[in-house]
């Protein structure tokens, strides 16, 4: 009898191990993770209470609250020999967590005097860092990453015919990438490569189409992947650059045109037989029929049947 309590005793006392160790285990499998702390949002000052020196261009001035930095023009002495119209080409930029003006540059003039400057700073973009003032003769750009203002870039027939143009002609900039685009008018579209910001150089066009109210210009741009085709825009003297394929192709760079009305540019693609043609009046793609696929006379018979 003493016997059977005792082994009755010893199966109780495993059983309660057993349940307090299937207990601690599940415990431990019901332990969530720690969630991973989010940093803290950084406040940006909606305001700030700088005194701006000389008689400011308000309507143009742009403030990167993130960065802390102030951008705007300011006129300069010659303003009374030019009456037609209000004159700025003193680029000044601060430093509106202290307010020290840590730039103040007169702009480059033509024939001795100072033409109009209008700030674009809507290009700013983390990729560029740029911010820009533009002439019709002339742009020059501040680096918000190097604090400094780059050398002053030239439309390409500027320099041919500076002093001519009338101080109040339309222009406007953007940007792709690390490139900018510029348009002025009567002189067009135009662009540089911002990689190399010691001397960058000028990024020619691969064509143009004119139509009622516009010339829209063609752009061949590396991108990764291979080539993206960029056609300008000009509505309410505003420059667009519109991307016409969805994703960068490994093209040919040559451009082949429709002759016949221009409207027309096709690439030869450096996989198999495969054309790529565009629409340069509606900035968009065209659909080639594979049987036009043969070759390049092929296709160009075809692209001058839809004219």
């Amino acid at each position: 009898m003493k016997y059977a309590i005792l082994l009755v005793s010893i199966l109780l006392l495993f059983s309660c191990q057993d349940q307090n160790s299937s207990k601690s285990a599940d415990t431990r499998m019901e332990t969530k993770p720690e969630v991973e702390k989010k940093p803290e949002a950084v406040n940006v000052r909606d305001t700030f209470d700088c005194k701006v020196f000389g008689k400011t261009d308000k309507t143009s001035d742009r403030w990167l609250a993130d960065q802390e930095l102030y951008f705007v023009m300011s006129n300069d002495i010659f303003q009374d020999e030019l009456p037609k119209f209000t004159t700025y080409n003193v680029f000044q930029v601060y430093n509106t967590l202290n307010c020290n003006l840590i730039y103040n540059g007169k702009l480059p003039v033509v024939n001795e005097l100072p033409r109009p400057y209008k700030l674009q700073a809507d290009i700013y973009e983390p990729i560029n860092q740029l911010v820009c003032t533009q002439s019709p003769e002339n742009i020059s750009c501040f680096h918000v990453g190097r604090k400094e203002i780059l050398i002053p870039l030239s439309p390409p027939i500027a320099n041919s015919k500076a002093g001519t143009y009338d101080p109040e002609l339309q222009r406007d900039l953007t940007t792709w990438g690390n490139h900018l685009f510029g348009w002025t008018e009567k002189i067009g579209v135009y662009a540089f490569d911002m990689t190399n910001l010691q001397n960058p150089p000028q990024v020619r066009h691969s064509g143009t189409f004119s139509t009622k109210d516009n010339t829209n210009y063609l752009f061949v741009m590396e991108a990764q992947g291979g080539l993206q085709l960029l056609v300008s825009e000009i509505t309410n003297n505003v420059l667009t650059m519109h991307p016409v394929l969805k994703e960068a192709k490994n093209l040919n760079r040559r451009v082949y045109r429709d002759k016949s009305g221009g409207r027309y540019a096709f690439f030869k693609s450096n996989i198999g037989k495969e054309f790529v043609a565009i629409d340069l009046a509606h900035r968009q793609m065209i659909s080639l029929p594979k049987k036009v696929m043969e070759s390049t006379l092929s296709v160009k018979s075809y692209l001058k049947s839809l004219n």
